[in-house]
């Protein structure tokens, strides 16, 4: 497995998550303001939060150490 395509498959699904999620927290809380947006702001805050984690992690991942995360 390549590098590039092992940083592809570690953020992509979580990616796609909060990014479904967030689309529909906000046009919740733009139907209805009251109601949604302070559940809006939190998730936002969550998947920023989760983005950053995802990020860092690949970062710290180096080349040399790709086969300890292979399968057996």
């Amino acid at each position: 497995m390549s590098y590039v395509l092992f940083c592809v498959r570690a953020e992509r699904s979580h990616k796609a998550a909060n990014c479904v999620m967030s689309q529909l927290m906000l046009r919740d809380a733009t139907k209805a303001p009251e109601l949604f947006e302070k559940s809006m702001k939190v998730y936002l805050n969550l998947a920023e939060a989760e983005v950053a984690k995802h990020y860092n992690f690949v970062k710290s991942v180096d080349v040399e150490s790709l086969e300890s995360y292979r399968k057996a």
